[in-house]
């Protein structure tokens, strides 16, 4: 595991560029990352991706739709 610090506003960029993580507000003991990655490019928290891989069916609060997103910048 690469163990990274990061202040408010810092990135990291995971492969060529192609997925960037930012973090974008720290409140006690969460962070929020904001994510800009391909479209194509399933993000999930741990937890929702257990599930999914554990076959349980996918629910509503399971499924995000993007134009509900707030996004900085959406890679197209």
């Amino acid at each position: 595991m690469l163990l990274l610090t990061r202040n408010i506003g810092q990135e990291i960029i995971i492969g060529d560029d192609l997925i960037r993580i930012m973090l974008m507000q720290i409140n006690g003991r969460q962070a929020r990352l904001g994510i800009t990655a391909p479209r194509e490019l399933e993000i999930h928290r741990l937890e929702i991706y257990e599930k999914i891989k554990s076959g349980e069916p996918r629910t509503k609060s399971m499924i995000i739709d993007p134009n509900d997103m707030y996004c900085f910048d959406r890679q197209e």
